[in-house]
């Protein structure tokens, strides 16, 4: 009986050694996570000095009809002139020739598309994604 007991309150004692320590550790690896976090927001992310698309593109084109999306960016910290907007992904008809997006989809060209613009100041850069309906 006295072994017993003993073999019970050692095991107590062992699981709340063990419990406390696993919160040690664990409080210790998410203090040190934040710590990651900050500093990846604060070194390497400037939000003021972010372009991006200030309109939205039309969701619809009909077909044998042109299609155009006048694009309208802004930098705090970089003229406008100076910004460089991409055709990163869309459909095959659609074109992007200065800061016009324009096209004619096809009578084959019926479906829904996807279409994401990038904008540039040479070091920070965003997209805007949308989507075409074809009709």
């Amino acid at each position: 009986m006295l072994k017993s007991r003993k073999v019970k309150i050692f095991f107590s004692i062992f699981l709340v050694s063990l419990i406390f320590i696993s919160s040690l550790v664990f409080l210790f690896l998410q203090k040190e996570k934040e710590n990651a976090v900050e500093e990846d927001i604060k070194g390497e992310v400037d939000i003021v000095g972010v372009p991006y698309i200030t309109n939205s593109m039309p969701i619809s084109a009909p077909v044998n009809e042109e299609y155009l999306f006048v694009v309208k960016m802004v930098d705090s910290n970089t003229d406008v002139n100076d910004l460089v907007l991409s055709l990163e992904k869309g459909p095959s008809w659609l074109s992007l020739d200065e800061n016009v997006l324009s096209g004619t989809p096809l009578e084959s060209d019926k479906g829904t598309y996807k279409v994401s613009l990038r904008v540039s100041d040479g070091t920070n850069s965003s997209t805007k994604d949308g989507y075409i309906l074809v009709e």
